[in-house]
């Protein structure tokens, strides 16, 4: 369980971390309009650009497993606002839209239990694999959607 706290005036702001090795910079190809829905993809496409680089630099399995707990709670939370647009405003192909969201998820959890019992290339294969999915697959063809029917 994570606990999040404010940081105290002494405290100073620290920025989140950025990959210096990127499987895909944002573009705003990717944008679909939304600012809460762009905002959660861009911050999905950082966590799994930073849960490769620590895959390829060779970081600490408990690093990697954070990482990976940290993404799995950001698509959580994504799906549930989009899914949550999606029926406000009575966009189309919700049963399918939900169905993709289930298998993203799926796939997710089952890359986090194998990458540590396959060989370094392999795993950055799945890491890559499930980027270009989440992003090109899935961002690209079934959040188009909410660019019709979710207003700004």
């Amino acid at each position: 369980m994570f606990i999040f706290s404010r940081p105290s005036e002494d405290m100073p702001y620290s920025p989140p971390r950025v990959a210096r090795i990127e499987m895909v910079a944002w573009d705003e190809s990717f944008s679909i309009g939304n600012p809460l829905i762009d905002a959660e993809h861009q911050e999905i496409l950082r966590l799994l650009n930073l849960l490769y680089e620590d895959w390829h630099l060779g970081a600490s399995r408990f690093d990697i497993l954070a990482l990976h707990d940290e993404l799995v709670a950001n698509f959580d939370l994504h799906f549930a606002n989009e899914e949550e647009m999606l029926v406000r405003y009575r966009c189309p192909r919700l049963a399918d839209h939900v169905a993709e969201h289930l298998k993203l998820a799926v796939e997710l959890h089952d890359m986090g239990q194998s990458l540590f019992s396959c060989e370094q290339d392999e795993g950055e294969a799945q890491l890559t694999a499930f980027l270009r999915k989440m992003l090109i697959g899935h961002v690209r063809t079934f959040d188009a959607v909410l660019k019709d029917c979710v207003p700004e």
